[in-house]
């Protein structure tokens, strides 16, 4: 039983089945609070913990949604460079809402790490995370955050 419950196809499925779930439970009410991906995310951390099934074999086992997450960035990036006309005459309301958004995105994450008494280093390795991991990881070590965190988490 152990074996089938951390297996690629049950880790997979239950993600997705995870979000599929969260993604009525949030058309019904609406709430913040229960969004489809913060559902699962509490979801799976539960799950794992309880079945001892650590992450790195949950992260092999759903790598094939990281590879499609990676394509939808791509696809994201296409569509904004056809529509690239129209956010000419948009561009400094695109712009501020963009810094506005990374810099929400760096405080947000660095705040509630710092309230749930993270230390410096992974401060310095969480703060770059906004941005994609290539970039991230090469912000990170002069930070005097860790690599491999900053990588990972």
């Amino acid at each position: 039983m152990n074996s089938f419950i951390s297996s690629d196809l049950f880790l997979l499925m239950l993600t997705t089945g995870l979000f599929c779930l969260g993604g009525i439970i949030y058309r019904r009410t609406r709430l913040a609070l229960l969004h489809p991906v913060l559902l699962t995310f509490v979801a799976m951390i539960v799950f794992l913990q309880t079945t001892g099934i650590p992450y790195s074999r949950y992260q092999e086992a759903t790598r094939i949604l990281d590879f499609a997450l990676g394509m939808s960035v791509v696809a994201l990036g296409y569509l904004l460079y056809e529509q690239v006309e129209r956010l000419r005459g948009s561009l400094v309301p695109v712009a501020v809402a963009t810094l506005v958004g990374c810099v929400t995105g760096v405080l947000s994450v660095v705040y509630t790490a710092k309230a749930f008494g993270a230390e410096r280093m992974i401060l310095n390795s969480i703060a770059p995370k906004s941005v994609t991991v290539p970039i991230a990881v090469s912000v990170s070590g002069p930070l005097g955050g860790n690599v491999s965190v900053t990588s990972v988490v």
